[in-house]
């Protein structure tokens, strides 16, 4: 059977709840009703369960922020795989402009860069394989991987970035038995900052525990809803802030108005955290705790970073050293100045096979 379109079964009403009893599978045949104890819904962020279920009463809230920022990505292969060079600066920020370094199997890896909507000259030329290249070539932790391989698709775009979380169990409607969300379809993140698998095996994990421990519907709902919640809340809120800190450093480079909170919180970044992060392992360690997505340490650690953020920042200004920002690659303008477009870059890009997503 190949399906060729999905969608609930018609939802029967038990008590006030919504119960999923199973999905109608539509093929070149027509249409087969699939009964099942519970549906998993791993269909990625177009999945239309939302519309559907809210349509019955269910009441599921969607929480957005928008990621003003466009993604770019390009797939290569090293030349050489009997070598690799040290996984070391793989990803950061130029202020106005993300990278990351992503390594999969037998040589393969991919670049990709995030960059702000404020930033339209910029934005255009990452489209084009010669300027995406040359981005690649102008900074140092990128071009040492790009200089040893060879592009192996064209280069990739992202649209509608955002940051979202379906909430259920709202008490304005009524409770979705028989139905769990995994990955994208439930939470979504700036693919930037690389937790989009991860974040699906975390909240498999808590649906295979909530379906183990009990056979109650209610319960089980209620319980894989509170797992993923417990650990997945604070790597959210990571991904938001995040989003909001990118944008505000952006805006800073440009010389565009900020506001009151954007200014201090670009200070505190530069002037703060950016040199603890650099000069204490505490802050390191919980930093990278949370770009891995490890376990959450508990909120008085947090408390106790902040402190110590705040102790460094003052043993600094009362010995009047000064802590100079790390340069990863070439300012704004001269980055600008090197893209220049080019027709040749185009052609080269259509010769190139390639991918349709990240």
């Amino acid at each position: 059977m190949k399906p060729i379109n999905l969608k609930l079964e018609e939802l029967e009403q038990r008590g006030g709840d919504l119960c999923v009893t199973g999905i109608e599978v539509r093929d070149d045949h027509g249409s087969h009703e699939l009964s099942a104890p519970f549906v998993v819904d791993a269909s990625g962020v177009r999945s239309k369960y939302v519309e559907l279920l809210n349509a019955r009463g269910a009441g599921i809230r969607t929480e957005r922020m928008r990621s003003e920022c466009g993604y770019y990505c390009r797939h290569f292969r090293q030349r050489d795989l009997t070598t690799e060079l040290p996984r070391q600066n793989n990803g950061s920020t130029l202020d106005y402009l993300v990278y990351g370094i992503f390594f999969a199997e037998h040589g393969h890896f991919s670049i990709a860069f995030a960059c702000p909507d404020i930033e339209p000259e910029l934005l255009e030329s990452l489209k084009r394989a010669d300027s995406f290249d040359e981005v690649c070539r102008r900074i140092p932790a990128v071009a040492r991987w790009t200089s040893r391989a060879e592009p192996v698709s064209r280069v990739l775009g992202g649209a509608e970035l955002q940051n979202r979380w379906h909430h259920f169990a709202t008490a304005s409607g009524k409770r979705v038995l028989g139905f769990f969300p995994v990955g994208d379809s439930y939470i979504q993140t700036n693919p930037i900052y690389g937790r989009g698998c991860s974040s699906a095996f975390v909240q498999a994990h808590a649906l295979a525990g909530a379906l183990a421990s009990t056979e109650d519907p209610a319960s089980r709902a209620e319980r894989y809803h509170a797992a993923v919640w417990t650990l997945m809340r604070n790597h959210f809120k990571f991904c938001t802030g995040a989003d909001s800190a990118f944008i505000s450093r952006a805006k800073h480079v440009r010389g565009q108005p900020m506001s009151a909170y954007q200014r201090l919180a670009a200070s505190v970044y530069e002037a703060a955290f950016l040199p603890a992060v650099e000069e204490s392992p505490f802050v390191a360690r919980e930093w990278w705790k949370m770009q891995q997505m490890s376990k959450a340490s508990p909120p008085i650690t947090f408390v106790l970073v902040v402190l110590h953020m705040l102790w460094l920042w003052i043993v600094r200004a009362a010995s009047g050293r000064r802590w100079t920002l790390p340069i990863r690659g070439p300012a704004r303008d001269e980055m600008l100045a090197a893209l220049a477009p080019s027709d040749e870059g185009e052609v080269a890009e259509r010769r190139v096979s390639g991918q349709r997503g990240c």
